[in-house]
């Protein structure tokens, strides 16, 4: 049932992936194909596909996250769509940035556990 729901939701986004795409291809920045690609989005879904189109196209994680964040989206609503995109969590979970005097909040997803073990006494 998720395959498919992914299937759908990849064959509706693919107009969006061949935007981002070809903006990449065409030298425009991946700040700038993220802002027009994202122009058009009225769900927290729509926007979870123009990052993970960003991630299909080859741009980094950390500048996936980075340039997200400087848009507005939550880090953590960026790194679970990463990661749904097929991201590492390790690449998710890292700071956007760092450096001394870098003043930015590292990345941090909850990301889904299993439930502990707990057997009775």
């Amino acid at each position: 049932m998720r395959k498919l729901a992914m299937a759908l939701l990849l064959s509706a986004a693919l107009p969006a992936f061949a935007s981002v795409q070809s903006d990449l291809t065409s030298g425009v920045s991946a700040a700038d194909a993220f802002a027009a690609a994202n122009a058009s989005c009225d769900t927290a879904a729509c926007t979870d596909q123009v990052l993970a189109d960003l991630f299909a196209a080859g741009v980094a994680v950390k500048d996936i996250l980075a340039i997200a964040t400087d848009a507005g989206v939550s880090a953590d609503a960026a790194g679970k769509a990463l990661i749904a995109a097929g991201a590492q969590p390790e690449q998710v979970l890292t700071p956007t940035a760092q450096g001394p005097g870098n003043k930015k909040d590292p990345v941090v997803v909850t990301a889904p556990t299993a439930a502990p073990n707990i057997s009775p006494n």
